[in-house]
């Protein structure tokens, strides 16, 4: 049975890992989302990879939910990945009580630094420094490949302590309850031209359309796909994102985004 790669995505550089990655190890990548459209959720290999961006240095709500939807991880291969635009804290720390929770137990966990999409930080990154990303990206896949190739175990990749306790202990476990209630921070402005893209590719259906113009219903992720693929740049967060760069990875597009953003 070959292995299955799921991976969660904004803005496609998760997409773009877990399709490498499937790639080198003779698999297909799952959008979660997609996978999650029946549950509970039974895998079928004995390799399973989750791939991932991290969210204020833990893993996204939906990871978590999707790994708890799993009835069969015991005794089967898990890895996780990773991609994040600095250090991942204790992210995979958190993925890794998440498996086990849900019987199985992580047998390596990968970090791959990627261009930023976390835009309320600033806007995307010079060219130059995605450039050096993207060929990090495929020496790292090179590497993650034979690592699982070869069954190992143990490499769980992190930040030090006082990191890992901070950001991913105090911060990350403080806010995580309230992260489905930070789209109140979502406006679309006055070149909002009502195209719904933005309801079209929330990946978790977050998004509805009343009266031309968008509304967030109280159930985001903070992937940002939704203001980094709006094509009139209509969509803010705050204050403090207009008039920065856009970013979404540039080996996808709107149309790979919109077909794979439902099941």
């Amino acid at each position: 049975m070959k292995p299955e790669i799921y991976y969660f995505t904004g803005t496609g550089n998760s997409y773009v890992i877990a399709r490498d990655l499937a790639a080198a190890l003779g698999a297909d990548p799952v959008f979660i989302t997609n996978a999650m459209s029946r549950t509970p959720v039974f895998v079928n290999s004995d390799i399973i990879g989750l791939v991932f961006p991290v969210y204020i240095w833990g893993i996204p709500l939906i990871v978590s939910r999707f790994i708890s939807q799993i009835r069969n991880l015991k005794g089967r291969y898990v890895f996780g990945v990773a991609d994040c635009g600095g250090e991942p804290s204790g992210a995979l720390n958190i993925l890794r009580g998440a498996v086990r929770r849900g019987g199985g137990e992580l047998a390596g966990g990968f970090k791959i630094n990627m261009p930023s999409n976390y835009i309320p930080f600033g806007g995307a990154d010079p060219q130059e420094d995605q450039e050096a990303d993207f060929k990090n990206m495929k020496n790292r896949i090179k590497e993650i490949s034979g690592y699982v190739q070869s069954r190992k175990t143990g490499v769980i990749e992190a930040a030090g302590f006082f990191s890992r306790l901070l950001f991913s202990g105090l911060i990350y476990h403080a806010v995580r309850g309230m992260i489905n209630k930070m789209d109140k921070n979502f406006l679309a402005d006055d070149t909002c031209n009502s195209c719904g893209i933005c309801s079209k590719i929330c990946p978790v259906d977050n998004i509805k359309m009343s009266g031309g113009k968008p509304s967030w219903k109280g159930g985001c992720e903070q992937c940002f796909a939704c203001l980094q693929w709006c094509p009139a740049e209509a969509l803010q967060y705050g204050k403090s994102t207009a008039g920065r760069k856009r970013y979404h990875n540039p080996e996808t597009s709107l149309k790979f985004m919109l077909d794979k953003s439902k099941p």
